[in-house]
């Protein structure tokens, strides 16, 4: 109950706040490009996914006519900033943007202040208190965004969000993989501008059929380009990404320091562990499960460019359904996804052909009926235990499918 009501004051906050916002700031004059305001809030994963379609909206809205911005989560922002062409990347806090009230209202002056002609809410699965606030302060007359799904919101919630927006985008049949959701989107865009032909006759009336798309124009190479020469093994080497979004998400630290034992004793390859700050002790106790062998914690000290490279050289990733392992798919690196059911076919795996070619991306999984629960799991797992779809992953099924590919 002091939960629920907690909550309840903050969202009431979170509308003063906004009411603020739109009653207080004052709008720029406007310049003479008209200005377009791109939001992509998710976290890296999604967003180094998503940015294979930059492209596609810089040549929707050319420079010459249009003035960019994209607000992106902070945690990406980096390479959004060398990869994109857009005029201006504006990195978000999300975390902060929740429980900072003074940022929040920045945040949200910021976008209010600004003389949008159009706004592209382009993430799915939305947030109410993320980009629906969002769109809401902004003074663009043309609000387009995902109809979406409940995953990250109520369905109360988002079909009053959806009041927010005058143009939604809806799909008639579900649309499994958050790539073919990035397509559709694009689509939708060009659709709506009959002249521009970037991606014409590729995709089929029948979204059932998306899923044997062999999507040549997606550019693979906006993470290859940059590759440059960083610290690394001597020779041969793989990684180990033991993060990810939620604890219970995450295989157990010491039975990935035991994988790391059996890769050394057949293949004797050094390892490097990654991840940010807070995964700094799982990869010190992975270190000393697997025992005497060559093994090195870069947890916090790389950059988002510095582990694009990393992945880049390796000879394969491990690890579970982090940001890592998506550049990994679109890098051509070998990679081997310890997965669970939560979304399962949203992010991983990957259908084979959707970049042009086959990926080398394969996934270890525990099948249960339960698969596609949304995290919402009816299974209870004491403090920090994972949730029995990914702990009954084991780490001989894991070697078996390194072994087999090695």
């Amino acid at each position: 109950m002091k939960t629920y009501l907690r909550k309840q004051v903050i969202y009431g906050l979170y509308a003063v706040i906004r009411t603020l916002v739109i009653l207080l700031i004052r709008p720029r004059k406007p310049v003479e490009k008209k200005e377009v305001l791109i939001l992509r809030l998710d976290g890296i994963g999604d967003g180094v996914l998503w940015l294979g379609f930059a492209r596609l909206f810089r040549e929707l809205y050319p420079s010459k006519d249009f003035s960019v911005t994209l607000l992106c989560n902070r945690s990406w922002a980096e390479l959004a900033r060398k990869i994109t062409a857009f005029d201006t990347v504006l990195p978000v806090d999300t975390g902060k943007f929740r429980s900072d009230l003074s940022y929040r209202f920045r945040m949200l002056s910021s976008v209010r202040r600004k003389p949008y002609d159009e706004v592209l809410q382009t993430r799915y699965s939305r947030n109410h208190h993320l980009e629906d606030d969002l769109v809401t302060v902004c003074r663009s007359r043309e609000k387009t965004g995902f109809a979406g799904d409940d995953s990250n919101i109520t369905s109360k919630l988002r079909q009053r969000g959806n009041k927010r927006y005058t143009s939604l985008i809806k799909t008639n049949t579900p649309v499994r993989h958050e790539f073919h959701r990035n397509l559709f989107f694009c689509n939708y865009l060009f659709h709506r501008n009959p002249g521009l032909t970037i991606i014409p006759d590729l995709l089929p009336e029948d979204i059932n059929e998306w899923e044997n798309l062999h999507v040549n124009f997606f550019p693979a190479d906006h993470l290859r380009n940059l590759v440059t020469d960083v610290t690394a093994p001597g020779g041969p080497y793989y990684m180990i990404i033991p993060g990810g979004i939620d604890p219970k998400r995450r295989w157990q630290p010491a039975d990935f320091g035991l994988l790391a034992a059996k890769i050394h004793e057949k293949y004797h390859l050094p390892g490097v562990i990654c991840g940010d700050n807070g995964d700094r002790a799982a990869a010190d106790e992975i270190i000393r499960y697997a025992g005497n062998i060559p093994l090195e914690n870069k947890c916090g000290n790389t950059t988002l460019p510095e582990l694009v490279s990393l992945i880049a050289r390796a000879r394969f990733v491990t690890g579970n359904e982090t940001g890592a392992l998506n550049m990994a798919v679109i890098l051509k690196t070998r990679s081997f996804c310890i997965l669970g059911g939560g979304h399962w076919g949203r992010f991983f795996p990957y259908p084979l052909n959707i970049f042009g070619s086959p990926h080398l991306s394969s996934v270890i999984n525990h099948f249960m009926d339960c698969y596609g629960c949304n995290w919402q799991c009816r299974f209870t797992s004491p403090g920090m235990i994972p949730f029995p779809c990914i702990s009954s992953i084991t780490i001989d099924q894991v070697w078996e499918m390194i072994d087999q590919h090695l």
